[in-house]
């Protein structure tokens, strides 16, 4: 099950360096389900645990982190790099806020689900016979996270790897390009902007076919004339009547559907749509289909094809599997739906009745956290 979500607007999204030495509180913040700084530890001061802060204890931090920098001699240019990152993570990141934080070769993203808070508590995890992974965490200035499954980092989109060659401790991730990446990474299928993106992973390791990669841009053309033809026809359709539709229509089709290619083998291929609500819905619908998984759309999203049936559009979209081997050329390149990361934060889904596949049997497998670094 994929749940169709609208991206919010207002979203913003963040790099928080999990310690130094490659990450070394990225277990500790992933099983305390927290993201922390430490900027503010030798601050000294008087604050109560576990409670929000305040204006008056954030200008406290601020200025007592100040002085701390100041005994430890730190140059003007570090103290003031250190305020800067301090001042960002206690009053810019917000709830339902996406933060990422990695190791060398691990990376996890989380939604941020708390205010601000200062506690004291020692964020630990289980014994580890890695001897690069410390134990306990200190740092004071906290958000609770509701953290996703750890993922290899080489698996990330690559137009996402320059953020994490910052070496402060909070950036925020704000290039278009990679917060498309990211969203498209982390949300399959999601909207935003008056378009539905969709989502898949090209896990192959071997050279990829030009011939079978242009088979696939066909078929994601295929499915948005589709698409429309369902539109067209809500309650009469079949295959025989999209094959003379298309035959009609394919040559002079205004296509809207826009593609990103990231074949690194293994790689990623990112889709956009517009067009009506009605057909944005069933593309996102038929591109699940084609994967054998279900879409669960937010209510307000579900009206705009509760007059379609689903069965026939499952019926349809068998067929043109089948007539056009989609297993074959699936299995050629090995592809699959990304796996749904982050709790989308939306209640009101309605399951549409594509497919049979439950998410459970598309999700990686998640490493062992006993080998981070």
């Amino acid at each position: 099950m994929i749940n169709a979500l609208h991206i919010p607007g207002e979203r913003k999204y963040w790099f928080v360096r999990s310690g130094n030495d490659g990450g070394k509180y990225f277990r500790n913040f992933k099983e305390n389900n927290v993201v922390a700084l430490g900027h503010a530890d030798n601050a000294e001061l008087d604050i109560e645990n576990n409670t929000t802060i305040s204006d008056t204890e954030l200008e406290a931090i601020i200025n007592g982190a100040k002085r701390s920098y100041q005994r430890n001699e730190d140059s003007r240019s570090s103290i003031s790099s250190k305020t800067n990152q301090l001042k960002r993570f206690l009053t810019e990141i917000k709830k339902d806020d996406i933060i990422i934080t990695v190791t060398s070769d691990r990376v996890l993203a989380g939604k941020v689900i708390s205010d601000c808070y200062y506690s004291t508590e020692i964020l630990s995890t289980p014994d580890s016979d890695d001897v690069n992974q410390s134990k306990d965490c200190r740092y004071a200035v906290r958000y609770d996270m509701d953290w996703g499954s750890t993922k290899k980092r080489d698996m990330l989109p690559f137009v996402l790897e320059k953020s994490f060659k910052y070496t402060g401790s909070v950036l925020s991730i704000s290039d278009d390009e990679q917060i498309k990446a990211l969203n498209h990474w982390l949300f399959p299928i999601h909207y935003v902007d008056n378009q539905v993106r969709c989502s898949l992973k090209i896990n192959s390791q071997n050279e990829l076919s030009n011939r079978q990669l242009s088979r696939l841009s066909s078929i994601f053309d295929e499915i948005e004339l589709l698409a429309t033809y369902i539109e067209s026809n809500e309650s009469n359709f079949n295959f025989d009547g999209f094959i003379e539709y298309s035959s009609e229509q394919a040559d002079n089709y205004n296509y809207t559907l826009t593609a990103q290619h990231l074949f690194m083998s293994p790689g990623h291929q990112f889709l956009q749509l517009s067009g009506s609500d009605t057909k944005k819905a069933l593309f996102a619908i038929i591109f699940a289909a084609l994967f054998n998984t279900q879409v669960a759309f937010a209510d307000t999203d579900s009206s705009a094809y509760e007059n379609i049936s689903s069965e026939d559009i499952q019926l349809i979209v068998s067929r043109y599997k089948e007539v056009n081997r989609f297993e074959a050329i699936s299995d050629s390149l090995s592809i699959n739906l990304p796996t749904e990361d982050v709790n989308p934060g939306i209640n009101e889904y309605e399951e549409s009745s594509e497919g049979g596949l439950e998410v459970d049997d598309l999700e990686d497998a998640e490493p062992d956290d006993s080998v981070m670094l």
